[in-house]
């Protein structure tokens, strides 16, 4: 998460300022707006923040959790899980999970 901040701030703090990021200045990029004629939006220069920043580390978060599903699916076929896995009881599942397992099934 300290990752996440920092980008945050960074991204945030130059593109509301109107500076250039480094990798901008060093490129020789200009944000304009599709009319290319003045600077976007505080609104849309906000969106491509949170669209490169925020959007990735939620990404990430839900890869994660369905690559938990996973493995407690593959666990829970097994005869035997192993001490230390993470599988879940039928309460512990979620909705997810069953959207999962019910659109992985079909997968060699």
């Amino acid at each position: 998460e300290v990752e996440l901040l920092s980008d945050v701030a960074y991204f945030g703090l130059t593109t509301f300022a109107g500076y250039q990021t480094l990798g901008e200045e060093y490129v020789g990029v200009i944000q304009v707006d599709p009319s290319r004629s003045r600077v976007p939006s505080r609104l849309r220069r906000g969106m491509l923040v949170v669209l490169h920043t925020v959007l990735p580390y939620l990404l990430a978060k839900a890869l994660l959790h369905l690559e938990l599903e996973l493995q407690a699916e593959a666990d829970s076929a097994s005869p035997r899980p192993s001490r230390g896995s993470l599988t879940l009881g039928r309460r512990g599942r979620s909705g997810a999970g069953h959207w999962v397992r019910q659109h992985t099934a079909t997968l060699a």
